[in-house]
């Protein structure tokens, strides 16, 4: 017994629920009609597909699927990248210090017999004379290494 007439989206609603209970699928069926069809349909003989229908409806299913995207590696698939970087760039700036650095040892001034006589007398006698000419002894020689190694690295 209809008491009232039926509207477009009731009848926009069947279609739906009638193409999903044909095909099994539809755009958006209605969720209450579509589970309460399937309970009735199933609940008379278990409602056996046909193999024919099966096979179409799995032939659907897989031409509209999309193919399986592989995850991405996660954990430490950036240390692949980061160990051929990191040796190529130690390579390089290995590279750079032999060519930039000369080669072979710079051969430094000995000191002279002076300040070895200052130096002994210094320590032999903790007097303030005998550290003031070890001190001045102590400056030319420094002088005379730091002047070496400049001439050796242009500096």
């Amino acid at each position: 017994m209809i008491d009232e007439e039926i509207t477009a989206e009731e009848e926009r609603e069947a279609a739906l629920l009638a193409q999903a209970l044909d095909r099994g699928n539809a755009d958006s069926p209605p969720e209450e009609a579509l589970e309460a069809a399937a309970l009735l349909r199933y609940s008379v003989d278990a409602a056996p597909l046909d193999p024919g229908r099966c096979e179409a409806i799995l032939a659907q299913v897989l031409s509209e699927a999309r193919p399986l995207r592989p995850e991405p590696a996660r954990g430490w698939s950036w240390l692949r990248w980061l160990l051929p970087v990191g040796g190529l760039a130690s390579a390089a700036a290995i590279a750079a210090l032999l060519l930039q650095s000369p080669s072979g040892a710079t051969a430094l001034p000995a000191p002279d017999r002076a300040l070895l006589e200052a130096q002994a007398r210094a320590a032999a006698d903790p007097d303030p004379e005998a550290g003031a000419a070890l001190a001045e002894n102590m400056g030319l020689h420094r002088e005379r290494v730091l002047d070496a190694l400049g001439a050796r690295y242009g500096r």
